[in-house]
């Protein structure tokens, strides 16, 4: 079904169609998506991450506890099928870690720290009706989840079956404090001409035409400052007009009363002295207004000569100036041109006197005269292809007549018709200048990039009419991508980056400084061959046509390659199908080949088996479950382009005893850590492989070199000999 801008306009005729609101944008949905993630790169590189999300939560007999999480900018975009009326946000993890202590004897069941390598993100599916967006007056644009209750999470990314993935949910439910609610899209970039400044806004979705021919819209429903009132929603996506015609891919449609009583009126009345304006409903309503004045103002003294008449007005006994009355003047949206209209009608007495030399002296007289004046103007939006501003400009000139039988017929008809002329002309100039005042420009920058605050230059209009509210329309300048639009990479690796440009031509690859690796003409980044701590890095191709870049982002890491979970308490299954475990690895280069292998104990218990990805393995425990305590030590390798490896315990033990405090700490190289043992006759031991030291009397030192995070199990034995031991655990995470 076509969509053509004859038919948006004809609809939009029919009456005001924002609902009450001030604006309504509406923006091509798939267009919307490609400025996200323009707009999150952006956002990444700037490192504007969310607060650190740190907490513990209850969890059938069991407490997470989660610190320092780092959450990324969200990613915002809207999925495919609209009519869901759904948003989708998308916050990977940055850092953090997370553990798992039993509520009974206080041992560490689980942990594993985040990293970015990992590429774990949370992918909420938020209701619109959850969403509320609001813009402070620093400028910053907001979106509120007004209802978190409403939010369903999910974790994505190829570890998300370990820890977090099983809990965070939890996390959303039982500490809503925690998780992100808000969040800050940016400031608007804005000059000092706006005059529609956005207070709130609603988003709601809407499917394309029936022919498939449009991916959709995406409306923003805005209330500015000059009103702070919202309207309504659509009661149904079809219930609503599509507002964007076939060829474009964006329309603002701004509130007839906003345009003429906010905008224009108090534009008016400053530029002209005595001018009185007020919106008034258009006889055939439907939420449409025409602008009325009212008052006066005055154009002078009007005089001349004709023949030995001398006249003026005013009466016989002296000059007054001439009004010009306002009422009668209106201007409004034309239904049937699309244009601003402007009508002016207008009858009024004037008295005027003469005198004329005779033989027998002057003859002073003095009368009254009808003047009438009429305009019926039209003004198109013009818009600036400048700045895009939307102004308007007064054309026509009115007419002036005298009604026959007037105070004027008693003169001789040359001297009448120059004697009106020199009336008619003083009124015609006067009425022109004010019919021909600049009308204000209209600028919508602030309510149409509401979404996508920090661009300059997202939206370009190039059509505007007024068939009853103010309507623009153009297109989204949305940049091409590049794939993978974010990427994680470590000293040394490789990243290899793809650009698809409308245009099909060649691109200039550049990264965002020089010392932060390089990237060849053919997009494939090389990172420095030192990275000490992460930082993020941007890729940025520009079409070498068009001028138009997207822009990618890197993240820096010092490690090549991190496991997860790092560490797992495996206790002897309940069920025979309950005896493997999945480990993950996330290596920070392109086309990873890892090796897997158990390298602890001697000889190996259990067996292990890589995916065909390789990115990770299944460890399936032995089918006689150990009578103590043992560490199972898995180790994934990778030779290129740097050998790195990471390490992942797995505690086999029947049964833990009693408590051992702290159940689990996380140590830097040399740290000390006293342990306590709720039974104070048990004996202190590291299970093997062991990183660090224990005395007799409970204190482990990490050791003063840590070439790789890895993890030491503490035991308290109590007993032994020809009595069955009880044990107690603590968890002590070591790191570089």
């Amino acid at each position: 079904m076509s969509n053509s801008l004859g038919t948006v306009l004809s609809t939009l005729s029919k009456g005001s169609q924002t609902l009450g609101w001030d604006v309504v944008a509406a923006y091509n949905a798939s267009a919307i998506n490609d400025m996200m993630v323009t707009q999150y790169v952006t956002n990444l590189k700037a490192s504007q991450n969310l607060p650190p999300m740190s907490g513990t939560t209850s969890i059938a007999g069991s407490t997470l506890h989660y610190s320092n999480l780092v959450l990324g900018p969200p990613l915002i975009s809207f999925p495919a099928d609209l009519a869901n009326e759904e948003v989708l946000v998308t916050m990977s993890f940055l850092s953090g870690s997370t553990y798992l202590i039993n509520s009974d004897n206080n041992y560490c069941m689980q942990y594993q720290n985040i990293a970015a390598a990992e590429q774990l993100a949370v992918l909420m599916t938020i209701p619109l009706s959850s969403v509320q967006g609001s813009a402070s007056s620093q400028n910053d644009v907001v979106i509120d989840l007004t209802k978190p209750a409403a939010v369903t999470t999910q974790l994505i990314g190829s570890s998300a079956g370990a820890l977090l993935g099983q809990y965070f949910s939890t996390i959303i439910s039982k500490a809503p404090s925690d998780v992100p609610t808000s969040f800050t899209m940016g400031t608007l970039v804005t000059g000092t001409s706006e005059n529609l400044t956005p207070y709130q806004f609603s988003i709601y979705t809407q499917p394309g035409p029936n022919d498939g021919s449009s991916s959709g819209s995406v409306l923003l429903f805005i209330s500015t400052t000059y009103t702070k009132q919202n309207g309504t929603l659509p009661s149904s996506p079809s219930s609503y007009p599509y507002l964007i015609p076939d060829n474009h891919r964006a329309a603002v449609l701004i509130k007839n009363e906003t345009v003429l009583q906010y905008i224009m009126a108090p534009a008016l009345q400053t530029a002209v002295p005595g001018l009185s304006a007020t919106t008034v409903v258009k006889p055939s309503g439907n939420g449409l207004f025409d602008l009325s004045f009212s008052g006066s103002t005055s154009i002078g003294v009007v005089s001349g000569t004709s023949g030995f008449t001398t006249w003026w007005s005013g009466n016989s006994l002296g000059q007054a100036s001439v009004p010009l009355p306002f009422n009668g003047l209106s201007l409004g949206a034309d239904s049937q041109s699309y244009l601003l209209s402007i009508n002016w009608s207008q009858s009024w007495n004037q008295s005027w006197g003469s005198s004329t030399v005779t033989a027998y002296g002057p003859i002073t007289t003095s009368g009254t005269a009808t003047i009438t004046l009429t305009a019926n103007l039209t003004s198109a939006a013009q818009i600036s292809q400048s700045d895009g501003t939307v102004s308007f400009a007064g054309s026509g000139t009115p007419g002036v007549t005298f009604p026959p039988g007037s105070w004027w017929q008693k003169f001789s008809s040359p001297s009448r018709q120059k004697a009106l002329s020199a009336v008619a002309g003083g009124i015609k100039t006067a009425a022109q200048n004010i019919l021909n005042v600049p009308l204000p420009q209209v600028d919508a920058f602030p309510v149409s990039h509401l979404l996508f605050p920090a661009a300059t230059s997202a939206l370009s209009f190039n059509d505007a009419a007024f068939p009853g509210d103010l309507a623009l329309f153009g297109d989204i300048r949305a940049p091409f991508t590049i794939s993978p639009m974010q990427a994680v990479c470590a000293a040394g690796g490789t990243i290899q980056f793809t650009a698809s440009t409308p245009t099909s031509d060649t691109v200039q690859w550049t990264v965002s400084s020089p010392g932060e690796g390089s990237i060849s003409d053919s997009g494939l980044f090389t990172a420095p061959s030192a990275v000490t701590q992460p930082y993020v890095l941007s890729v940025t191709a520009t079409d070498t046509t068009t001028g138009i870049a997207a822009t990618a982002a890197v993240t820096l890491v010092p490690t090549m390659i991190t496991m997860t979970p790092a560490y797992v308490l495996i206790q002897p299954p309940g069920s025979p199908g309950d005896n493997t475990i999945t480990l993950y690895a996330a290596v920070a280069t392109d086309s990873p080949s890892v090796t897997w292998s158990i390298t602890s104990p001697s000889p190996t218990i259990g067996t292990l088996t890589p995916s065909s990805t390789t990115t990770s393995a299944t460890y399936t425990l032995p089918s006689k479950f150990p009578a103590s305590p043992t560490v199972v030590q898995i180790t994934a390798s990778i030779s290129s382009p740097s050998a790195a490896s990471a390490v992942a315990t797995l505690l086999l033990a029947g049964s833990i005893n009693f408590t051992v405090t702290p159940g689990f700490v996380s140590l830097g190289a040399g740290s000390t850590e006293q342990f306590i043992s709720g039974e104070t006759a048990a004996t202190w031991s590291l299970l093997p492989p062991a990183s660090g030291q224990i005395s007799g009397g409970g204190t482990y030192t990490a050791s003063s070199t840590i070439p790789v995070a890895g993890t030491d199990v503490v035991l308290s034995t109590l007993g032994g000999g020809g009595s069955q031991p009880l044990y107690g655990i603590g968890i002590v995470s070591f790191t570089p």
